[in-house]
């Protein structure tokens, strides 16, 4: 993965991490890193070249810690691009 991108990456689960503070019982982390990676997803399915969205994509989805969600998303995703 690019530095840059690594970079990105730490600045934006900062930020989500400050909004997750302020909102406690409505954004847990599973929800969020869910949420970033289907956004991620969203743009690399617009335009497959832009192979760092896809990077991007997997690592929050390996943030998201319970299993079934991330197996519902993967499966959702996959019947969406097909």
């Amino acid at each position: 993965m690019h530095k840059k991108y690594t970079e990105t990456i730490f600045v934006y689960l900062e930020h989500l991490q400050y909004v997750q503070g302020r909102m406690p019982l409505t954004l847990s982390s599973d929800t969020l890193m869910a949420n970033c990676m289907w956004e991620f997803m969203v743009i690399w399915n617009r335009d497959p070249e832009v192979t760092y969205a896809l990077e991007q994509a997997v690592v929050y989805l390996r943030c998201v810690q319970n299993a079934a969600l991330q197996h519902g998303i993967v499966l959702t995703f996959s019947f969406i691009v097909l």
